[in-house]
């Protein structure tokens, strides 16, 4: 009876490890976790995501107390019932109390191809938490912005934006104040769908802006677009670049 139960303790520790690095021990820290993805069009954005300046997919956690690293494993693979297979260590963050540490893009993301990450925790002596759950994500094809164009100025009363389509279900449009300190958001647009190679809408034309555009501010605008599930959240994305105008 023993016997059995010290294999069914042993075995029950395996799979509590999961596919956390082979030879790695489970350490007293907490279950690694990342932050929910946000709805494409939440003011406050969070989650994984595309990077607009990089262009790479941006991942975000919590912070796990007792944790000196964090170390992020990927997968681009999966079995024929479509599950994740074959994870490989894909980033080493180490932990900081200055430095950013919650959050790491991977540049090596490419358009058309579905990425699954998991996290975990690491402690000073190299000890593992636990695996946090995983998530995946799809990048597609960029939005291309033409109009503002980039560092241009622009009448406060007609304002629009006009922009390259590209695949994704919904679009999403973002305006923020960069003469404000710090940078605030004035316009993210509700989620609409275009299918125009070229569109071109106003600003505001949603009534979803807090505040109408001000004379001799400084702005940035950028276009995201997004493929979303039965319950909102979005499996698939692409964000363009950031765009700069001033208003007359």
């Amino acid at each position: 009876m023993r016997t059995w139960t010290a294999i069914l303790l042993v075995g029950t520790l395996f799979y509590l490890q999961g596919c956390v690095e082979k030879g790695a021990s489970i350490a007293p820290l907490g279950k690694a976790e990342f932050v929910p993805q946000s709805p494409p069009d939440s003011v406050v954005e969070s989650g994984i995501r595309q990077d607009p300046q990089t262009g790479g997919l941006l991942l975000q956690w919590y912070k796990t107390a007792g944790a000196s690293a964090y170390k992020i494993f990927r997968s681009d693979t999966t079995d024929p019932n479509d599950n994740p297979i074959q994870f490989s260590m894909a980033l080493n963050v180490i932990s900081s109390t200055v430095l950013n540490d919650t959050s790491a893009v991977d540049g090596l993301a490419r358009t058309g191809k579905r990425y699954f990450y998991y996290i975990v925790a690491v402690s000073s002596d190299g000890s593992q938490g636990l695996p946090s759950d995983t998530i995946s994500y799809e990048l597609i094809n960029r939005p291309a912005l033409i109009a503002p164009v980039n560092g241009s100025a622009v009448q406060r009363t007609s304002t629009t934006f006009g922009w390259v389509n590209t695949s994704g279900g919904y679009t999403v449009i973002r305006v923020e104040d960069l003469t404000v300190t710090p940078v605030a958001p004035v316009w993210v647009s509700k989620r609409f769908q275009t299918f125009a190679q070229y569109p071109s809408v106003a600003y505001d034309f949603d009534s979803a802006s807090t505040q109408q555009l001000i004379p001799e501010h400084s702005y940035r605008w950028r276009v995201g677009r997004f493929g979303v599930d039965a319950a909102g959240r979005p499996y698939e994305g692409s964000t363009s670049t950031w765009g700069t105008f001033t208003v007359n």
